[in-house]
């Protein structure tokens, strides 16, 4: 009995030396020093010298120094780069914007830049970033500089090539090329269309009728277009355009055609340019030979050729020709009625009276 429970107390204290001994090696399998896996779990270090400069009309240079990979000794693998237009903090990182293509981090210590474009103009925008490690781990966020994006002061280009075409009793087709936001460049941002029975100028055109609804602007360069509704077929409108940027900067007025109304084929509009006498014609031409003739007009009597002042072809659809107050012979119209007669072949299509003064 004695000698078994000296066995027991033997073998106890071999168990626990064993067990005391396995808990002091450090490499209990036996495993060689560069096959031993190390966790890393420090982070790249917060940046704190963000700094913004050169600002644009769009754009803006972003400037600061390379953190590291562990802190500040190495080379971190990634940037998130954020902007907005108020202060960006760690509770609203995520709704910040991405910047597009940040650089890949250079070793730490070293200068890092990139110029963050596509921005709106006059608005102050907020930077900060955070940098990643390959883990990743991801640093605190940096300091959150602003500034503000410059004043733009070049407009759209002014539309060159407004034209209308009547494709009902109420409505009429407008197109164009749609110019750029800063001259041709780039996209505009809105449209200012409107029309007036009368010639649209800059002094008029605070007075002229606005349209709704119209398109927002193609890429400078596309073709654009607008069908106005709601006109009545026996009248003739003048249109005319202006184009704003975002700013908004406005551009100069856009030729401005007198469209004729659906069941209108002529029109006869003296210049109103001082010093420069002459007639505007507007007319529809069909697949027929069209003619256009100035009658010297005798309400008393037989009218007569003043001059023949078309007669060709056009393609279907409204034309404008000038006659410049002269006879077929070269001399200049006198004080007195005209009569302009419009004809498809030998069809009469329309006439109208003027007086030349």
């Amino acid at each position: 009995m004695q000698f078994s429970n000296l066995r027991n107390l033997i073998l106890s204290v071999f168990v626990i030396s064993i067990f005391l001994l396995s808990c002091g090696d450090e490499n209990p399998q036996g495993l060689e020093e560069d096959e031993i896996v190390t966790v890393d779990t420090i982070p790249p270090a917060a940046v704190t010298g963000l700094y913004l400069e050169s600002p644009t009309t769009s754009a803006i240079s972003l400037v600061w120094i390379a953190p590291g990979d562990d802190g500040t000794a190495g080379q971190a693998t990634a940037y998130d780069i954020r902007y907005a237009t108020s202060v960006i903090t760690e509770l609203n990182w995520a709704a910040a914007i991405p910047v597009n293509n940040p650089p890949v981090p250079k070793p730490a210590g070293k200068l890092e830049t990139m110029v963050v474009p596509g921005l709106s103009s006059v608005t102050d925008y907020y930077f900060a970033l955070k940098t990643l490690d390959e883990v990743p781990n991801l640093s605190a966020i940096s300091n959150c500089p602003d500034t503000s994006t410059l004043q733009e002061y070049t407009p759209p280009a002014a539309v060159s090539d407004l034209q209308g075409v009547t494709s009902s009793d109420n409505e009429i087709l407008l197109t164009w090329t749609a110019p750029g936001d800063d001259g041709f460049a780039g996209t505009a941002a809105s449209y200012d269309i409107r029309y007036s029975y009368f010639p649209l100028t800059d002094q008029n055109w605070a007075t002229a009728n606005r349209f709704t609804g119209e398109p927002a602007p193609n890429p400078g360069g596309e073709p654009d277009s607008f069908l106005a509704i709601g006109f009545p077929p026996d009248s003739s409108f003048y249109y005319g355009m202006k184009t704003a940027d975002e700013v908004p900067n406005w551009s100069l007025l856009s030729n401005t055609p007198l469209v004729l109304g659906h069941q209108i084929h002529l029109e006869v509009v003296p210049s109103t340019v001082i010093n420069q006498p002459e007639v505007v014609i507007y007319f529809k031409a069909s697949t027929p030979r069209v003619s256009i003739i100035i009658w010297r007009h005798n309400p008393n009597g037989i009218d007569t050729i003043f001059r023949s002042l078309v007669w060709e072809y056009f393609t279907p659809g409204t034309h404008t020709i000038i006659w410049d107050l002269k006879s077929d012979s070269g001399t200049n119209a006198s004080s007195w009625n005209y009569r302009v007669e419009l004809k498809w072949g030998t069809t009469l299509i329309a006439e109208k009276i003027i007086r030349v003064v």
